[in-house]
């Protein structure tokens, strides 16, 4: 399975108000809204997916001073399936604010949205997720999940979901979990003289490649924490 990976990727705002991502010509040949996971890296601004078969997203961000990025996904055909997944690390004073909208038009779609984060220090995040059920949107199936983990006390987290369903006949849900490194786990690798930095990074590692199932992913994630 091919995996297209997209550094930096900037939007395009020739055609809409809605800034639509720019692919590589070889990945929309190959259909990129219905087939092959993608990756993208450090993107920011407003980056919309339609949507007409089924596919994975992985985004991962490393932030910088500050970010503001919303993704949108439309699923505009009836079966069609998106699962995005988005990492998120930051620390010194570092500030990301994340919007997410799954947008369901056509019955029988299904999107989900995990969005996993670590903050040090002072790092501040900011989650706001919408998802948004039209009226021909029957059994429709969507989740939102955001799990944020803080190794810092000055760090800060917060997460804001919301409904709007105009049919009937879905399955909605979310949740949200903001917490430390769980004290036991650090005792035990602390029995283990294993020192408290790498005790973190042990825990970081391990709460972040739980959810890459593919080992692309895995290994884009590996190359990006070992810089």
């Amino acid at each position: 399975m091919q995996i297209n990976i997209i550094d930096k990727c900037h939007p395009d705002t020739s055609t809409s108000s809605v800034l639509k991502t720019r692919l590589p010509a070889e990945a929309l040949r190959e259909g990129w809204v219905s087939g092959s996971p993608h990756i993208f890296h450090n993107i920011s601004g407003v980056h919309e997916f339609t949507i007409t078969g089924s596919t994975t997203i992985y985004i991962f961000l490393h932030t910088t001073q500050q970010t503001e990025l919303t993704v949108i996904t439309r699923c505009t055909e009836p079966g069609a399936h998106v699962d995005v997944r988005i990492i998120h690390l930051q620390k010194s004073t570092e500030v990301l604010k994340l919007h997410t909208v799954q947008h369901h038009e056509k019955p029988h779609t299904t999107s989900i949205v995990t969005v996993k984060g670590v903050l040090y220090d002072q790092a501040q995040f900011t989650y706001q997720g919408k998802v948004y059920v039209g009226e021909q949107a029957e059994h429709t199936h969507a989740e939102q999940k955001s799990h944020t983990l803080l190794l810092s006390s000055t760090a800060r987290a917060q997460a804001t979901p919301s409904l709007e369903v105009l049919t009937k006949k879905v399955q909605c849900k979310h949740g949200s979990a903001i917490a430390a490194c769980n004290a036991k786990q650090l005792e035990y690798l602390a029995s283990r003289g294993i020192v408290l930095e790498d005790a973190h990074n042990i825990l970081v590692k391990s709460f972040f490649l739980s959810f890459l199932d593919d080992k692309d992913a895995q290994d884009f994630y590996t190359s990006l924490v070992e810089v």
